[in-house]
This record gives structure tokens, C-alpha cells and sequence, in this order.
């Protein structure tokens, strides 16, 4: 038996892991949300607009098809069509009830072993694109925007673990 712990602020995004797995997912734990845009990568987007945008969670109960980040990507074309969707994510809160900021994200990448993401602050500044390689023995490969960008291995084998205990976020409408 063992016991594995860690901040539950420490990322942002999961990146399904399994080799025909395409699903991403926010950081319930922050309270993170996520908003598909009409704008393009390189646009200015300016904090005062994204008042008016539709601000999605993902579902609570896990059902990865009702993910806030669902429509970066066609399945039903083979191979797999990107759809260079861009989305705004709120990152939500520290521990501390500190705001975390935004980030403008688009896939840009898509193999059957990895992702490449293309994120930047809202003003374009801070730009990073990094390849997110996937690992099948694990549910999700978490990412965080943290430092230009950081792939973190947050689980443990899938196959070795039991339960979960982690704060999560129910939005009620």
C-alpha cells in the first residue's frame, strides 16, 4: 500500500492518455472554466471582452462528452480533423482564493501519442507551444501552464489505485 499526495492547484488541463484517447480535461479543483472564442490565435483578446463569452465547466460526474473543451477536434474524419478552435481558459483560484489569471489555448497537434498545445496570455504575450506525450498507464497526463509549460505526471498506475479524495467545483444553474 501507498499513499500518493499533491497540490491540487499544480495543473491546469489533463490530456487523456490512452493511445485512442482524445479528451481534455479542466482542474475542477480550482474552479477552472473554459470558453470556446471566434477569435483567431493571434488576436489582441482584451480581459474586458471575455465578460460576454460562454463560460463552460466540464461535466461533474465525469462524462468526458460533455467536457467544456470537447470542439477542438472533428473524430468522426480519418484521420482525426484539428479544428484550430481557440478557447480561453480561466484558471481559476490558488488555494488561497487568488484568481490564477487566463490563457488562450488552441490544439495544434494530434497523434495517437501526443498533443501539441499552442498557449499564450490574453495579449499574445508569453507564447509557448509544447508537446504533450501520452501515457497508457495512466488516465490523464496533466499539463500546467506554469513556466512555459510543464507536463506532469500527478497519477499513479491505473491499475494501482483505488480512490481519489480532491476538492471539486459543481457550477448550479
Amino acid at each position: 500500500n501507498f499513499t500518493v499526495s499533491n497540490e491540487n492547484t499544480i495543473w491546469d488541463l489533463g490530456f487523456e492518455a490512452s493511445s485512442e484517447g482524445w479528451h481534455i480535461i479542466l482542474n475542477p479543483a480550482t474552479r477552472s472554466l473554459a470558453a470556446k472564442t471566434e477569435y483567431s490565435f493571434n488576436e489582441f483578446i482584451s480581459l474586458g471582452s471575455i465578460d460576454s463569452e460562454n463560460w463552460l465547466w466540464d461535466d461533474p460526474t465525469g462524462n468526458l462528452k460533455l467536457n467544456a473543451m470537447n470542439e477542438w477536434i472533428d473524430i468522426n474524419t480519418d484521420p482525426p480533423f484539428l479544428t484550430n478552435q481557440v478557447y480561453i481558459i480561466d484558471r481559476g483560484y490558488d488555494e488561497l482564493g487568488n484568481r490564477l489569471g487566463y490563457k488562450k489555448v488552441s490544439i495544434t497537434g494530434f497523434r495517437e501519442n501526443s498533443y501539441e498545445i499552442r498557449f499564450a496570455n490574453l495579449d499574445g504575450t508569453n507564447e509557448y507551444t509544447s508537446t504533450i506525450e501520452k501515457d497508457p498507464t495512466v488516465n490523464f497526463v496533466s499539463f500546467s501552464f506554469n513556466n512555459g509549460g510543464e507536463t506532469l505526471l500527478l497519477e499513479p498506475d491505473k491499475n494501482d489505485w483505488q480512490i481519489l479524495f480532491t476538492r471539486y467545483t459543481d457550477y448550479v444553474t
